[in-house]
């Protein structure tokens, strides 16, 4: 007859106890078993241990299991081993375990493993890694991830993979994640990149951000990309990044954008550019951007619009621009204006200027305005003309006043005018001069 403890059975006795018998033996005994009593159990006796047995087990006997016993092993009894029994596996037995096996690693284990045992996990293993089970990885464990293994995380637990411990790989081991799973980042993930590892980006990792990950990046992360990285940037992708990630490109950067991508910027994008930015924009630029993109514009970008790039400018453009963005102009920008885009602005962009926006026309600008022009003139923007620039309205453009702005004429401006202009007058004009107007007229006018 057997004896009652498990610990004084020789190898070949335990050899042959059966599933039933091992099992009614006292948990506690197993904690005396020696190395060659181990080593006899079967992978069908190792499974059919139970919980509090296997739970009984020490760290030595745990490492005494080869890998193929090992890998016998149940859920069940895996779970309810310890931090230090996991941390003492060997890699022979880490590399024993088959997919099911790693899936049965409870988080807290896999969370304890050592460097050693991590790097020692095949591709196979890796890839059989659950979400939670990738989550629970650390920073400490990812630095001994090679370039193999990183590529082999799929899809669903890499997203799992916490921020910190992405931030904390190295430049090659960023070099190792695939197109896939760069292009799966969640936003947390992205936020958590660094500035070295946004700009050691590969072209092809950069090309296959989603739109997710661009808009999580910050204005810092931004404007860590070069102008390599920003060249491979699609239409769409811009689109997703964020306003202030824009607004946190360098002027260098934003320079070397092309026509199709600055063209696919929104406007709360745009909204988003300082005067640097836009400062640094080339005349080929700017000219690609519509006229809701440069209506868009803060008023410091506007006015950091240098005379070469406000003459870039096309009519289509100037005429899409609204009265807001015409009137945010200084004295020199408007003296920059071409006569085609003078004579390009319409009545309303006229109607939105400011006294002191007219009396910044040049008399070339002022000579190209049209009668009708002329008659978006308002009783507020007339009183911006100089008594000089009165005298160079033409008959037509005269006669192309309202009765409202001739009302606000000055006697100054009145009595610079030629018998000519106030003979061109129209009656409604003339009869909208006030008596003071009036008496400021001269004889012969």
């Amino acid at each position: 007859m057997l004896a009652s403890s498990i610990a004084t059975y020789t190898p070949e006795a335990i050899a042959g106890l059966s599933t039933t018998t091992l099992r009614s033996l006292a948990a506690t005994d197993f904690a005396a078993l020696m190395e060659s009593q181990v080593e006899a159990f079967s992978t069908t006796q190792v499974a059919a241990l139970t919980v509090n047995q296997a739970a009984a087990l020490t760290i030595d006997q745990i490492v005494y299991f080869s890998a193929v016993q090992f890998s016998a092993l149940t859920k069940a009894q895996v779970a309810v081993f310890g931090a230090d029994e996991i941390a003492a596996l060997s890699t022979t037995q880490m590399a024993g375990l088959t997919a099911n096996d790693i899936r049965e690693l409870t988080v807290t284990q896999i969370a304890e493993l050592t460097t050693t045992q991590v790097a020692a996990l095949s591709t196979t293993q890796i890839a059989a890694l659950t979400a939670a089970q990738v989550g629970a990885l650390q920073e400490t464990q990812a630095a001994a991830l090679s370039a193999d293994q990183l590529a082999a995380f799929t899809i669903g637990p890499f997203k799992s993979l916490k921020s910190t411990v992405l931030a904390s790989l190295s430049p090659s081991q960023m070099d190792a994640l695939t197109t896939t799973q760069i292009g799966e980042l969640t936003a947390t993930q992205v936020k958590g990149l660094t500035e070295d590892q946004i700009a050691g980006l590969e072209l092809t990792q950069v090309a296959a951000l989603a739109a997710i990950g661009l808009a999580a990046l910050s204005s810092t992360q931004a404007s860590q990309l070069a102008a390599t990285q920003l060249a491979v940037l699609t239409a769409t992708q811009l689109k997703s990044v964020a306003a202030a990630a824009i607004g946190g490109l360098t002027p260098e950067q934003l320079a070397t954008l092309t026509g199709t991508q600055l063209t696919a910027l929104t406007t709360t994008q745009i909204k988003a550019l300082d005067g640097g930015q836009v400062a640094a924009l080339t005349p080929e630029q700017l000219a690609g951007l519509t006229g809701t993109q440069l209506t868009a514009l803060t008023t410091t970008a506007i006015e950091a619009l240098s005379e070469t790039q406000l003459a870039s400018l096309s009519i289509v453009q100037i005429r899409t621009v609204g009265s807001t963005w015409v009137h945010a102009l200084n004295a020199d920008q408007t003296a920059a204006l071409t006569t085609d885009q003078i004579t390009a602005l319409t009545t309303t962009q006229l109607k939105g200027l400011t006294a002191t926006d007219l009396g910044e026309f040049t008399a070339t600008e002022l000579a190209v305005l049209t009668a009708v022009q002329t008659a978006a003139f308002t009783s507020t923007s007339i009183k911006g003309l100089s008594e000089e620039q009165m005298a160079l309205l033409s008959t037509a453009q005269i006669a192309g006043l309202t009765a409202a702005a001739a009302s606000a004429l000055a006697p100054t401006q009145l009595a610079a005018l030629s018998t000519d202009q106030i003979a061109a007058l129209t009656k409604t004009a003339f009869s909208g001069l006030t008596s003071t107007g009036i008496g400021a007229l001269t004889a012969a006018q």
